[in-house]
């Protein structure tokens, strides 16, 4: 059974900055998406085992554990890997 409406795609953010964070989520939340946030990616992965999000936006620039290395553990999960990963930065 495919997503049929925007408002049925959970997304998780997973940001450390607050106010990044808070806009991503202000943006996908007029867009009528359902979201939810971590502020990092180890607070992520237990989030996303539980939650079942239709995908995630991670910055690839975080403390405890980059975007990538995120997106890496994401994959290794059987649970998660087939979860769509996004990436973003506000880095140049």
């Amino acid at each position: 059974m495919g997503v049929n409406s925007v408002n049925e795609i959970k997304v998780l953010i997973v940001e450390d900055n607050l106010l990044e964070r808070e806009l991503i989520k202000e943006y996908l939340l007029e867009a009528g998406y359902d979201v939810m946030t971590a502020a990092d990616g180890k607070e992520d992965l237990k989030m996303t085992i539980s939650l079942k999000p239709t995908l995630v936006i991670a910055d690839l620039v975080m403390l405890e554990m980059s975007g990538l290395q995120l997106c890496r553990s994401l994959r290794k999960n059987p649970q998660t890997k087939y979860l769509p990963p996004i990436a973003c930065t506000s880095k140049n």
